[in-house]
């Protein structure tokens, strides 16, 4: 049976660089996520380019101010909190 994930087999290649790979592909696209989302609303036009689409931004409480990149990444590390009970489905059919 195949897999969604496909790993590479390769056995002169040593462990730490597949294992550098693994971690890459990881934390790679957390960090592209995380620095799309983060630097956009922390900048002057508030937001990212589906929220300029439809005319949205985001602010703070306080009167409107732009968001830190503090801010800005807590609202984001938030997002992806908020959405690890929401994929657990799709990971249980994974499970065999």
């Amino acid at each position: 049976m195949l897999s969604a994930v496909t790993y590479i087999y390769a056995p002169n290649i040593p462990f730490f660089l597949m294992l550098h790979f693994m971690v890459l592909r990881l934390v790679l696209p957390l960090f592209n996520a995380w620095m799309y989302f983060a630097t956009n609303e922390a900048t002057t036009s508030k937001s990212t380019i589906g929220k300029e689409t439809f005319g949205l931004i985001v602010q703070r409480v306080d009167g409107g101010k732009e968001l830190t990149l503090g801010q800005a990444s807590l609202r984001h590390l938030g997002r992806v909190l908020c959405d690890i009970p929401l994929s657990l489905p799709y990971l249980w059919c994974r499970v065999p």
